[in-house]
């Protein structure tokens, strides 16, 4: 059975939803690769890393070869390395820029460290919750980081006591941590045991802060630049199963990669849809130049 008609992006349905503050864009790294001065993709960190530890290559993933990096090293050295490599000066997508300059509330969901998408809302001049997930600062074990519309510095506060108001305020929530400006200290996701201890805090409801796991069921999901086999979109896409009459969708980091079958390829889209997720094939690019003429007649 071919699953070929959900592949094509109903891009007037999708800005309709995203005027009324019904989706919720969650950006992977394939959003800001590809184009010049971008942050370290994966296969970038893992190279970085291995050169650190002393090889030259290997076919472990990035969060093994962090955490042998961080067992060759203090803790604090390792994510000192990672603060460093995300928080220099890249080019803005296009993508981010779009949506800072949108005259309504957003409520982004990234995967990525770098902070290219706060600065492109203080670039145009929005104001807007930073929320970032915290995992490798054990003196704040049940705590998100917090930075106010208002604030200058984040701050570590309960999960469960966090709230704002998505219908009138803006939020972006890192789920794997961020890089930090001036000399504040970075948190990320990145070893196989920060991945593990997402996942018990998961369990416990302490990752996430109840307000935006609230709006999320709510909300229809849009993710972009994202592998599909990761993580991050298994556990975003759990926290919404409840709402089988949700549409989510998704525009791949590799829409068609060559090492994959169309058979495959049918398959996974398949998969997918059933459990509320339609894999748009489509290039980047060319879904947010749809996306945005169909906004603006939205």
């Amino acid at each position: 059975m071919s699953s070929e008609k959900s592949t094509i992006p109903n891009y007037r349905a999708i800005a309709t939803e995203l005027r009324h503050g019904r989706v919720v864009p969650v950006i992977g790294s394939g959003a800001s690769s590809g184009q010049d001065k971008c942050p370290p993709n994966v296969a970038t960190l893992r190279q970085v890393l291995l050169s650190e530890i002393g090889y030259a290559e290997s076919n472990l993933e990035l969060a093994d070869i962090a955490s042998l990096a961080e067992a060759d090293e203090s803790q604090i050295n390792l994510r000192s390395r990672l603060n460093d490599l995300y928080k220099g000066v890249f080019k803005i997508p296009e993508l981010y820029t779009w949506l800072a300059e949108l005259d309504q509330s957003l409520t982004i969901i990234s995967t990525n460290y770098d902070r290219l998408l706060e600065e492109s809302f203080e670039d145009a001049g929005r104001k807007y919750h930073l929320v970032v997930y915290c995992g490798d600062w054990a003196e704040h074990g049940n705590s998100v980081l917090w930075k106010g519309p208002e604030e200058d510095t984040a701050r570590p506060v309960p999960a469960k006591t966090f709230d704002w108001n998505p219908k009138e305020e803006s939020l972006i929530f890192k789920i794997h941590g961020t890089a930090l400006p001036d000399g504040q200290r970075g948190t990320f996701v990145v070893t196989q045991e920060d991945y593990t201890g997402m996942m018990l805090r998961l369990m416990e409801a302490t990752a996430v802060p109840k307000a935006i796991i609230t709006h999320l069921r709510e909300c229809s999901l849009l993710f972009l630049g994202h592998g599909l086999r990761g993580f991050d979109l298994e556990v975003l896409r759990r926290m919404t199963t409840h709402q089988r009459n949700m549409r989510n969708w998704a525009v791949q980091l590799a829409p068609n990669p060559k090492t994959v079958s169309e058979t495959d390829q049918d398959l996974e889209r398949q998969i997918w849809r059933w459990r509320g997720v339609h894999l748009l094939q489509v290039d980047l690019e060319d879904f947010l130049l749809q996306l945005r003429a169909a906004y603006a007649n939205a």
